[in-house]
């Protein structure tokens, strides 16, 4: 970018996100998570960028146009430095090779974040991208055999999903007024995990979150701040472990976290201190029952976690090390 644009916007430079805009790719279902994870979390710690949007769904849904008729010319129109992409699985509304080349070629840097790396589509995708790409982003720290034998990405940075301050906020813990609960889908072997935890544990409530119930993110994030402890499962339907976003939202809100043992979250919070591993779902359901009855120890493991986040995993953190990195 030219210093006379920059100068024109007052020293601005200006960043494109471009991501989904609807929960599934369907306008019924609201507006998806990324607004908040992605968007939000990047106007509240970078406001010395102008940053714009663009949505690939909403370009055919809305418009009748693929992102590829859009992308590199609206760029070049609004001298565009920076862009900032999620994609949207294998979907065909995503843009095409030929477009991230075109990019490439106009001198925009080209950043992608990954909610998911999963086997597959987005492993492929990432790794077919790498000479193009000038920085991958995860947000899972997936830990498997499959993971560890892929090569080295030269440009990746392994964090996590980075959570709005606006929506996701510390609750005391003796004024929360939810005793246990697991907001989220509750999909494959979780269903029966959650009903057995159901049936033995006093005051236990699972629920789904913007596809069950059609919570908005405001529901939902009270919700969690408004729960003494939060379960976690930590497996992708695939069978890896995962850092879950919902590990980082309980620890914002001061909720107590208790997850299934695994190597993703240990690789940021300490477990024991920050949160409290379980060797199985019945060991779960003991422990919660013992932290619900000790109150004083539940609400120093819940403290230790979200001080840990806040010196070192808040949405500023996330996006200092994406630039830094670029």
């Amino acid at each position: 970018m030219s210093e006379a644009i920059i100068q024109q916007w007052g020293g601005k430079e200006k960043v494109l996100l471009c991501f989904e805009k609807y929960c599934d790719l369907n306008p019924d279902m609201k507006l998806t998570n990324s607004y908040h994870n992605f968007l939000n979390t990047f106007s509240q710690s970078k406001p010395e960028y102008i940053f714009h949007t663009i949505h690939q769904d909403e370009c055919k849904l809305v418009y009748g146009k693929h992102i590829d008729e859009i992308l590199p010319e609206y760029c070049e129109k609004w001298d565009i430095n920076t862009v900032m992409f999620i994609l949207l699985g294998e979907a065909s509304c995503n843009p095409s090779l030929n477009t991230y080349n075109k990019l490439a070629n106009l001198g925009i840097s080209l950043c992608f974040h990954w909610p998911d790396t999963s086997p597959g589509w987005a492993i492929d995708t990432m790794y077919s991208l790498e000479q193009l790409a000038d920085l991958h982003v995860s947000w899972d720290v997936p830990k498997s055999d499959f993971h560890s034998s892929l090569p080295k990405l030269s440009n990746h940075l392994s964090l996590w999903a980075p959570q709005d301050k606006n929506l996701y906020k510390f609750k005391p813990y003796e004024e929360k007024n939810k005793k246990a609960a697991f907001y989220g889908r509750p999909f494959l072997e979780r269903k029966n995990h959650l009903e057995h935890i159901k049936s033995k544990l006093n005051g236990f409530h699972f629920g789904g979150g913007q596809r069950e119930e059609s919570l908005s993110p405001e529901e939902y994030a009270d919700a969690v701040a408004d729960t003494k402890i939060i379960l976690n499962f930590p497996a992708h339907g695939s069978g890896f472990s995962q850092l879950k976003s919902r590990v980082i939202e309980a620890m914002v809100c001061g909720s107590l976290m208790l997850e299934l043992e695994n190597d993703s979250t240990p690789t940021f919070f300490e477990a024991g201190k920050d949160y409290i591993p379980c060797s199985s779902v019945d060991d779960m359901i003991t422990k919660a029952a013992y932290y619900l009855n000790n109150e004083e120890e539940a609400e120093k493991i819940a403290l230790s976690g979200y001080n840990k986040y806040i010196k070192n995993y808040t949405g500023q953190h996330y996006w200092d090390l994406v630039f830094n990195n670029l």
